[in-house]
């Protein structure tokens, strides 16, 4: 795991709980788990560049199993081990939107039932329309800069989080 929270609940949309602003990779065999919440109830994560680099089909970037109220915005989820860009089972998700798929593989993701790409995403989800599929052609394994700029200037300002993780 590279984030695992398991059954964090905040108070409520007025006093989030946020992951935010992070650069997330897992290396090796296996199924592979970057960033996964895990019951979690009003949850944000904002502005996060995750890496799956490597594992089995399985693995998941992101990973939101159940909870509620939870958001997803302006994030990079990548995964290079052929696995699921993002995996979401039940509905744990209110929002997602503004964020940047990419698998190796052939199945972008999970929302109900394996999606091949965004459009199915959206599709199921109802979110995500702002949403690109591409990959972000990272600086290296651990510094999460993308380097294919077509995605400049592809995200939404945010008030909760007005910086992203360079402070800009």
């Amino acid at each position: 795991y590279g984030i695992y929270a398991s059954y964090c609940t905040a108070l409520s949309d007025f006093y989030p709980g946020m992951t935010v602003n992070n650069f997330v990779t897992t290396n090796g065999p296996g199924t592979a788990y970057a960033l996964y919440l895990n019951y979690c109830n009003y949850q944000y994560v904002y502005h996060n560049s995750v890496l799956v680099n490597g594992g089995s089909t399985s693995g998941r970037a992101a990973y939101f199993n159940y909870g509620a109220n939870n958001r997803s915005v302006n994030n990079i989820f990548v995964n290079l081990g052929g696995g699921y860009a993002t995996y979401v089972s039940s509905t744990p998700l209110i929002v997602s939107n503004y964020n940047c798929y990419f698998t190796s593989g052939s199945t972008l993701g999970y929302w109900g039932s394996s999606v091949t790409d965004l459009t199915a995403l959206q599709l199921a989800s109802g979110m995500d329309l702002n949403s690109v599929s591409m990959n972000p052609s990272f600086a290296t394994s651990t510094l999460l800069y993308p380097t294919n700029y077509t995605l400049n200037n592809l995200g939404t300002p945010l008030a909760l989080v007005a910086e992203d993780i360079d402070g800009v």
